[in-house]
C-alpha cells in the first residue's frame, strides 16, 4: 500500500482485528483516534515508514496491544513525543521489537525513544 495518511474510521468494522501490519506503506501522518476501533489489537507494525511522530495517547483505546513495531522511521524526538517514550517504559517495557529510534534533533540521533526523558 502507499498510503501517506491514516484518519479515524480508517479500520472501521475491523473490531476483531488483532494484527496489523502496514510495514513500507509509505505512511507520513497517522491522525489521533484513528485505530480508536480496533479494540482487539494485540500487534501493531508501523515499520519502514515515513513517520516523524504520532498523536499522543494514539495507542490508549488499545488495551490488548503486547507488541508493536516502529523501527525504521524518522522519528523527530522533540517535546511530542515523550508521551510515546513514557509509553513504551510503562506498556511494553519487554517489548524489544518496538525499538524506534530518533533521527532528529542531531543530539538526539540513534538513541532510542523509549529512553527519552
Amino acid at each position: 500500500n502507499h498510503l501517506s495518511a491514516i484518519r479515524p474510521g480508517s479500520f472501521q468494522g475491523l473490531m476483531h482485528l488483532q494484527k496489523l501490519w502496514m510495514i513500507q506503506s509509505q505512511i507520513q501522518v497517522i491522525e489521533r483516534n484513528a485505530f480508536d476501533n480496533l479494540q482487539s489489537l494485540v500487534e501493531i507494525n508501523l515499520a519502514h515508514n515515513n513517520l516523524t511522530l504520532l498523536p499522543h495517547d494514539l495507542f490508549t483505546p488499545l488495551h490488548h496491544l503486547e507488541r508493536i513495531h516502529l523501527h525504521h522511521n524518522p522519528w523527530n524526538c522533540n517535546c511530542d513525543i515523550l508521551w510515546l517514550s513514557w509509553w513504551i517504559k510503562d506498556m511494553a517495557p519487554s517489548n524489544t521489537a518496538c525499538c524506534a529510534r530518533c533521527n532528529t534533533p542531531p543530539n538526539l540521533k540513534g538513541r532510542y525513544i523509549g529512553e527519552l526523558d
